[in-house]
């Protein structure tokens, strides 16, 4: 999927609630740094995830502002609120198991996957 991405020239960015150095080492380690024009973790904006300034740090490396074509693919319900408060389209990636997670009126996703491949059937 990042392979796709990078090819097509769509920026990507991660926001993670894992500590903006750790997530920053791991990225490195497994060698996705070039997919991404930033990593920005717990700690690295004005306040983490569900806030919508986190979405806005983690857009802002690549020149983009939070708006419903931007696309926050996470696998946790806060990954959902994060979209909807930033304005953005939550697609959750269930890994098949939509009834994981208590779903309530804030965070019910727009779009559900099983996997991240699927994403690629909609670029």
């Amino acid at each position: 999927v990042l392979g796709v991405l990078r090819s097509r020239h769509i920026p990507a960015s991660i926001l993670s609630n894992k500590s903006g150095d750790f997530l920053r080492k791991e990225v490195d380690h497994l060698g996705w740094s070039h997919y991404f024009g930033g990593s920005i973790g717990a700690g690295d904006a004005e306040e983490d995830k569900p806030s919508p300034r986190a979405v806005d740090a983690a857009l802002h490396p690549i020149g983009l502002k939070a708006n419903a074509d931007i696309w926050l693919v996470g696998d946790a319900p806060v990954d959902i609120q994060c979209a909807r408060a930033a304005g953005c389209t939550g697609i959750f990636v269930s890994g098949g198991d939509m009834q994981r997670h208590a779903w309530d009126e804030g965070t019910v996703p727009q779009y559900s996957i099983s996997t991240c491949k699927e994403l690629l059937e909609w670029l």
